[in-house]
């Protein structure tokens, strides 16, 4: 089976990217994209010089591979970093593997994308392709007794993920026609709950307002607005392990991080039918969202909080 392409995107946490590095190593790909950005100046020479470790990590290439760089100059925040990275990798290729720093998968994630890509690359109805199962964690006999490697939602977790440029042709940065969007209400019915809908239109709005500097919630409302599935593996196979302190945005560590991975039965077992799984989404949408009045307080509360972290 052919190797997919893989976009691994770190910033300033060698540790971190050190963990995430060796296991990329592992799966040997034949073509690397791999993008860093700058240090913050108000941080100073310490981050700097984390910045500087991080790169010489990502320099350590000892296999037969075709590499790309991209090193920013400028320090350019974590939203434009990624999503700026994702365009670029795919002006490249038609599909891609994407990693961040603080995203640690077991070793079968690569060949789970690699034939998931491949089988679903011409399949408008599906939109990606997650490691992360949350479903594991928030419930986890749930799935004991489902039959098939994966199974399809509409809930999507950036935490080591794969998609087609087919899809990322339609995100946006900016979202320009979320005014629209909203007023027509036209991703309300996408989730299977209400809450679901105010969670997302809530992080939307702290995106596009400036308050939270992020770029995957609009990938989300990309794909409630194109209909798309989300594919989630039966067994977890990516750990989040970039929760705390140190974080972007997840400053305290929850039951949705540190998920332990474990390895799929091969060869995998697809399911019959290609449809959402409301069920499973239920059970995660009641742990993963919050709800609008929490939301609020956290938008007036997060820059406080994360001055005072820093």
């Amino acid at each position: 089976m052919k190797k997919s392409p893989i976009l691994f995107i770190v910033f300033n946490r060698p540790e971190l990217t050190r963990r995430v590095f060796e296991m990329i190593r592992i799966a040997r790909p034949d073509i690397l994209y791999i993008s860093c950005d700058a240090p913050r100046r108000a941080k100073g020479q310490v981050e700097y010089e984390k910045v500087e470790e991080v790169k010489k990590i990502i320099h350590l290439i000892d296999w037969p591979c075709t590499v790309q760089y991209k090193i920013a100059k400028e320090n350019l925040g974590c939203g434009k970093s990624v999503s700026e990275a994702i365009e670029w990798a795919f002006t490249h290729e038609d599909r891609l593997i994407i990693l961040e720093d603080d995203c640690v998968p077991h070793a079968d994630f690569f060949t789970y994308c690699d034939e998931l890509l491949e089988r679903y690359k011409d399949d408008q109805r599906i939109g990606c392709i997650d490691g992360t199962s949350l479903l594991t964690s928030i419930n986890p006999t749930k799935l004991d007794s489902y039959e098939y490697s994966y199974y399809f939602s509409r809930i999507h977790c950036v935490w080591g993920w794969a998609t087609w440029k087919r899809v990322w042709q339609n995100y946006s940065f900016d979202l320009a026609d979320w005014p629209k969007i909203k007023k027509q209400r036209l991703l309300e019915h996408y989730w299977s709950t209400q809450r679901n809908y105010e969670h997302t239109v809530a992080h939307l709005e702290m995106i596009l307002d400036g308050r939270v500097d992020s770029w995957d919630f609009q990938l989300v409302a990309s794909l409630a607005l194109q209909n798309q599935l989300i594919i989630h593996p039966k067994q977890n196979l990516v750990e989040n392990i970039g929760a705390g302190r140190d974080a972007h945005h997840n400053k305290i560590v929850t039951k949705l991080n540190n998920i332990k991975t474990h390895q799929l039965e091969w060869p995998l077992t697809h399911p019959p039918y290609v449809a959402n799984h409301s069920y499973f989404d239920y059970l995660i949408e009641k742990s993963y969202t919050q709800h609008k009045v929490f939301i609020k307080i956290k938008s007036l509360l997060f820059p406080l909080v994360k001055k005072i972290l820093s």
